[in-house]
């Protein structure tokens, strides 16, 4: 009986201490944060409390509740620049969303349009938590990016690239549930795909999903037009300071059609269309803004000596085909008369990198019209053709890598997680720097700065006391001060010479 009643007491206690937890969880306050000592006994809360919930539909709606209580303790971290600990509530909210997509699978009712009701309102609660994680997304970039080391950027991009992921994930599987329940009441009713899409749409009307829908498509389409704003102005400064932006040019060109493309979905009612074409706007948006398309095209074509109309032609057209040919090359062409033979010759003829047949026959072409026009008053002609394009890369942003990878300098690299993000990371006699723990220099304590730091009787002399040494008063100022057969010499009395 006493351990009945213990039961029933830890119960109690438990449940009381997991509502109010829920209760002072909002948007403003997310409760305990992952730098709190206490967060890990938040998390346990939030596990016992899922494997106290039985009913599949129930539990999948408390998993999403405490999902969106990661999100927003993943939003505060990042405001506080807090990455370790966003990437802690990140990796547990991957483990709510597994759990998530178990009781989606396994949501069964006798009554099926009970079912596709149940359905579409965790699609809309999905759809909700992807516009919120969308949101802190839009935040993150605006109010703390620029704030931020490379490497902390890159783990942010890491973070909610992952939570892009996971989310996707739920979205997928709800999709594809409502899918097999809709096949469940075509076979048991009879009724074509038709009929069963109208009760659908009936359905999602009246749960709100689509009005959700219209605003979270209209949320994206704000959010890319911000993302294009923010590209143009960095391109019209790359274009002040005489860089190449050719490239950037394109991803905004193509960001800006994918726009217009996105706004014709969403006035033609297609709101998860026009959601996704906005998003991927966005993300073009983002390449223009943040990728390789600085960068600058090295190229030169350099001439010594004088060239005939023909030859300079030969010249232009040898550069153009290097150019359209997008490859490195280097094409050194010097031709000489030298006197002591009384002969044209062809000091240096060298070819680097890979060149075309057309270009080789050009060249062929120039070096002897070079050797028929280079004479005795026409002594030297020099041709340097250089051309290095931008380089090819693997990616331009980090969501274009793996899980766990992030871009740098054009290629995926695994996340090298710093061992600090700030000096609480570190042991007492340490400070955080660029990532890592470094021991503080111990500076030389100073004993004094003014004499007043120092004991009676002593001196601040370079930040130590010293004593003050005692004069000894003089033996004498005059001769009277001596003795008769004494005279008063600089303080002493000394005998006088006879």
């Amino acid at each position: 009986m006493r351990k009945i009643f213990s039961m029933f007491v830890f119960i109690l206690l438990l449940t009381t201490i997991m509502a109010v937890a829920q209760e002072e969880t909002t948007e403003e306050n997310a409760g305990v944060t992952p730098d709190s000592i206490w967060w890990g006994i938040d998390v346990a809360l939030d596990k016992i409390a899922l494997a106290l919930t039985f009913d599949n539909e129930a539990r999948a709606e408390k998993g999403l509740k405490i999902a969106e209580e990661r999100l927003l303790e993943i939003k505060i971290m990042a405001t506080e620049k807090k990455i370790k600990a966003m990437a802690k509530a990140e990796t547990e909210h991957g483990k709510v969303v597994v759990k998530i997509k178990e009781d989606i699978e396994k949501l069964e009712e006798d009554d099926l349009t009970e079912e596709i009701k149940t359905v579409i309102k965790l699609e809309k609660k999905i759809g909700k938590h992807e516009a919120n994680l969308e949101e802190i997304r839009q935040k993150i970039d605006i109010k703390i990016k620029g704030e931020l080391t490379e490497e902390q950027q890159a783990m942010i991009d890491s973070v909610l690239s992952n939570l892009e992921g996971q989310t996707g994930e739920l979205k997928i599987k709800v999709i594809n549930k409502k899918d097999k329940t809709e096949i469940k009441i075509k076979v048991k009713t009879g009724k074509s795909e038709t009929e069963i899409e109208k009760e659908v749409e009936d359905i999602e009307d009246a749960i709100g999903l689509t009005r959700d829908r219209t605003v979270w498509a209209q949320k994206a389409i704000d959010h890319a037009e911000e993302k294009i704003a923010r590209a143009e102005e960095k391109i019209n400064e790359k274009i002040s300071e005489g860089e190449n932006v050719t490239v950037a040019l394109d991803f905004l060109e193509q960001a800006k059609e994918m726009l217009a493309q996105a706004k014709e979905k969403l006035n033609a009612t297609e709101y998860r269309e026009a959601r996704k074409l906005a998003k991927d706007a966005g993300k073009l948006a983002m390449h223009a803004k943040r990728g390789k398309s600085f960068d600058e095209i090295e190229e030169k074509l350099e001439i010594k000596g004088t060239l005939t109309e023909e030859q300079q032609a030969l010249v232009d057209e040898i550069f153009a085909k290097v150019k359209e040919g997008n490859v490195k090359v280097e094409i050194k062409i010097k031709v000489k008369w030298e006197e002591e033979s009384n002969t044209t010759i062809v000091e240096r003829k060298e070819i680097e990198g890979e060149v075309s047949d057309e270009v080789q026959g050009l060249i062929n072409t120039l070096v002897e019209s070079l050797q028929g026009t280079v004479n005795e008053e026409n002594e030297e002609v020099e041709v340097e053709v250089e051309f290095e394009p931008e380089e090819e890369v693997e990616c331009i942003t980090h969501e274009e890598c793996k899980i766990g990878e992030i871009c740098v300098d054009g290629e995926c690299e695994k996340v090298k997680e710093p061992e600090c993000v700030e000096d609480a990371d570190c042991k007492e006699d340490e400070v955080c720097i660029e990532g890592e723990c470094e021991e503080v220099e111990e500076e030389e304590e100073i004993e004094c700065t003014t004499d007043a730091d120092c004991k009676e009787g002593e001196i601040c002399t370079d930040g130590e006391c010293e004593k003050v040494k005692e004069e000894k008063e003089p033996e004498c100022v005059v001769d009277a001060d001596c003795k008769e057969d004494e005279t008063c010499v600089e303080g002493k009395c000394e005998e006088k010479e006879e």
